[in-house]
Parts: C-alpha cells; structure tokens; sequence
C-alpha cells in the first residue's frame, strides 16, 4: 500500500496511484513520485514568490498571500498538464539507431513548446527570489537614487527662489561693509600707537584721537543697523529654506519606491555589480533546470509498463470512437451498404476490441516479469566491495537494494530499509571481519531479517550468509550454508542459490 504522502505526489505527477499501486507497476511508482515532488516543489515556490513581488506592491499581507496562492495553483496546474500531455511512444528494442533518433526528435520537437512555456515560468519566479536574495543590497540602492533624486528637487526649488539669493547676497554685502569699517577703525588706532611712540605733537595726536573716537562711533552704528537687518534676513531665510523643504519632504512621500523601482534598482545593481549578475544568472539557471526536470525526466526515462497500459487503453477509447462514427454513419446513409456489410463491420470491430484488450493483458503480463529483489545487508567498512557486488549483480538481471542507492533524500531510513527487508525476495548478510565483531545497525538488521526469514516456507533460501573475505560467521547465522565470495566459484555458487530462490517466487533472471 501507498502512503499518503506518495499518493499526493502520484496525483501531482497526473498519474493514477490506484494503477500505481498494483504490483506490476512497482518499478513505475518513483519516477512519478520524483516528478509529482517536483511538480508540487514548483508550484509551491512560485505561490512563495508571488505572494512576495504582491507584497511589494499591494498594501495588504492577507491579500498578497491570497492572491500568491492563486497563481501558485496556477503554476502547479499547468506544470502537471505540461507532464501529464506530454507522452512517449515505446520504441522497439530491435529499431534501427537512425530510427531511434528520428523518434526522439520527434518527442524533443512535441516537447519544445513546453519547454520555452517552462523556460517563460522561470523567468517569472526568479525575479522574486532575487529581489528577496539581494533585499539589502536593493534597498541601498533605492537610498541611494532617493537621496540624488531630493538633492536635485532641492536645487531647483533653490534656482526657482530668487530671493533666497538676494538675501544671501545682502547679508554678505552687509558683512562685507562691517568689516570694511572694523579695518578702517583698525588702522586708525594702530597710526595712533605709532604716532604716540614717534611724535609729541598734541594737536597732532588729538585729531588723531577725534578720528579714532568718530570712526568706533561709527563702526558701533553699523554694527547695530547691518546685524539687524542680517538677522531679519536669516529669519526670512529661514521661513523660504523650510518651505523649499516642506515641498522637498512633500515629493518624497508622494514618490513611490515599490515593485517597479526595486526591478530598477536591481537592474541597476547587475549592470554595475559582476557578482550580482553571476549569482543571478546562476539563480534564473537553476529555476530553469528545477521547473523543467520533470519534462526531460519523462523524455530521458524509459517507457515503463504504466505508459504502455495507458496507451493500449487510449488506442481501445479511439478506435471505439472511430467505429462507432463509422456505424452511425452507415447506419443513417441505409442504401450505402448492405445489413450484412454492417454485420461484417461489427465483428470487426469486435475482433479490434479483443485484439486491444490482450495488448493490455500482455502489457500486464510483460510488466509482472520483474527481476529478483536481493537486499544487500553489510557494514558501513565494507562499502567498496559491496559497491562491486551491486553492479554484477545488477549485471546479471537481480535487483539489487542498497541504500545509498535506493533510500531518497528526506525518506525516513529505517523505515525503508525495515520495509526493503520484508519486500525482498533475499536478503544476502555480506560479512567481514570487521562486520562480524561490530555493533550497531548492522545487528538489528540481521536479527529482524531471521524473523522475516521465520516466516517463509520451510526449506525456502531466504537468507544467504556472504562471506566477502574469510572471517566468523555469526552464531545465529551458523545453521544456514554460507558462501564464500571470495573463492573462485564463490560468486557462481551465490547465483545458484539466487536462481533457486528466483524459481521459488515465480521469477525467472535473465529472462
């Protein structure tokens, strides 16, 4: 049985886990499982992104999400007719090469609108993530461009106010003559001091002290009117500076810096930045390889036995069809053909329906003729050479389980192997001297297989000790003839026990 788990995955791959689960599809059941992950994986990632690019520019959360779900369906829906349409015909093993390739390119050229329709998808999913991934950096950009785009606001506000500089200019004109004065009175008092140390003329001296005394009055004056009128020019400043930046504040808030200046700041940003635009390419690659994987996965795959039933089935729909168009058709034209002619056409139609129906029946049959399952039971040290002994016996038409080979990413290991373990038709204990002595998981491993094998038929060969170099076979494994892989008949003596066991489940190697 299916969990529930790999019957959604089946449905997202639009395939019929209720076929699926049948023992003649088993070898079909991960292929579309991978696909149906995978088709699930691009709608969910593309509601992500959407719900995100709605986020910049609506105001509300709930309906960004609402509304990000929407096309997220929108996307899976599409994904799964994109795979569910596209077919593959079976292509005789004895086929000429250039008529193989002929085929494929036919199934490439179906496939390519799908394809540059996935590849538009893409395009579209991956300019989110991006913004999301370059979020920081964006936003600094946006400051960036914001505070040149006030600085430029400013300064013509500036340009279009000629007063601003009318009272710059006076106030600089009235500092100018305050310091004019401050020198001039300066001076009069350093030809004073010099006069006093050279001279000894009073009337000299006093004028010179009157000019002093009149020119300070003087300065005291202009001082008093010049500050004045400078500080009720900077209040008059004041009050045009704040309203230019009344107006500078105004447009910025009246500025949006939403979903299409973050694409602008982001363009900017590649153009500018080689790194960015690698990693975004990168980016933009990998969601193109993501949401076309399941395409290339159904064009590179074999066509299993699941193909070939829906197709039998499809071809038994369309020729009903077509005869039953054909018997309406005589039927109404009555003097087109004689009663017996339609009698004729009706057993061969019949004959047309038998003859579909054993398609199926030999499709099913083909597809119960599966290799042997043989479940590789060995120590993490001697990965090497069971690695070796997975291939010649993968070689020789048996079914290896291993798990690094067979146990996905995610998949919960001991359940899996717990389930390969009952699911095998044997289960090889491949043992070393380091294997022998160990503890762990290989223990249990051996320990729940004896009571898997308790369960078969007496004298059945359910559990082979393989001896990969000479070492102590295991006390509860001792009243079971081991074999010794590494002598010279070892291995032939190995595929003989698994012959008699393939001939003990119904299954015939090689065949």
């Amino acid at each position: 049985m299916l969990s529930s788990v790999k019957k959604f995955f089946i449905m997202c791959s639009g395939a019929s886990h209720e076929i699926l689960s049948r023992q003649e599809f088993a070898s079909e059941r991960s292929k579309y499982i991978g696909i149906g992950a995978t088709v699930f994986s691009t709608g969910l990632l593309s509601a992500l992104s959407a719900s995100y690019a709605l986020h910049l520019a609506l105001p509300s959360v709930a309906i960004s999400i609402v509304f990000g779900l929407l096309y997220g369906l929108l996307i899976f829906n599409l994904d799964r007719y994109v795979v569910l349409t596209l077919k593959r015909k079976r292509v005789p093993a004895n086929f000429p090469l250039a008529e193989r390739i002929k085929r494929m390119s036919g199934e490439i050229s179906v496939a390519l609108p799908r394809l540059l329709f996935t590849i538009f998808i893409s395009l579209i999913i991956a300019f989110p993530v991006e913004l999301k991934l370059f979020e920081k950096e964006i936003d600094g950009k946006i400051k960036e461009r914001q505070l040149s785009e006030l600085f430029v606001i400013r300064n013509r506000l500036l340009e279009q106010s000629p007063e601003i500089n009318a009272l710059e200019v006076e106030n600089e004109r009235l500092k100018r003559e305050i310091e004019t004065k401050q020198k001039q009175t300066n001076d009069l008092q350093q030809s004073l001091l010099n006069q006093l140390r050279q001279s000894s003329n009073n009337y000299l001296l006093s004028e010179q002290r009157s000019a002093l005394l009149k020119s300070e009055i003087e300065l005291d004056e202009l001082k008093k009117a010049n500050q004045e009128r400078i500080n009720a020019n900077y209040k008059r400043l004041e009050y045009l500076r704040s309203e230019i930046e009344a107006q500078v504040t105004e447009a910025r808030v009246s500025r949006s810096y939403g979903l299409l200046a973050r694409l602008e700041a982001l363009n900017d940003l590649k153009s500018h930045n080689e790194t960015i635009a690698l990693v975004s390419i990168f980016i933009i690659i990998l969601f193109i390889l993501l949401l076309t994987s399941p395409i290339f996965m159904k064009l590179l795959s074999d066509t299993g036995p699941y193909e070939q039933f829906w197709e039998a089935l499809e071809s038994m729909a369309y020729n009903n069809e077509q005869n039953n168009l054909s018997l309406n058709s005589n039927t109404d034209e009555g003097t087109s053909s004689s009663q017996e002619g339609i009698r004729e056409q009706r057993r061969s139609h019949i004959q047309q329906e038998d003859k579909a129906i054993e398609n199926i029946s030999q499709i099913n049959e083909l597809a119960s003729h599966r290799r042997l399952r043989v479940f590789l039971c060995h120590s993490s040290n001697d990965k090497p050479a069971i690695r070796e002994l997975y291939k010649r016996l993968s070689v020789d038409d048996i079914e290896p389980w291993l798990d690094e080979e067979d146990i996905l990413p995610g998949q919960d290991w001991n359940q899996e192997i717990t389930n390969a373990v009952k699911n095998c038709d044997a289960v090889m204990v491949c043992l070393s001297r380091g294997a022998s002595t160990k503890t762990g998981f290989l223990q249990k491993e051996i320990r729940f297989a004896l009571e898997v094998a308790a369960e078969q038929p007496d004298g059945a060969i359910f559990l082979i000790p393989t001896k990969l170099e000479e070492c102590d076979v295991p006390d509860a494994l001792r009243r079971l003839q081991w074999v010794n892989l590494f002598e010279d008949n070892g291995y032939k003596r190995l595929m003989r026990a698994l012959h008699n066991r393939a001939l003990a489940v119904g299954v015939i190697i090689g065949a």
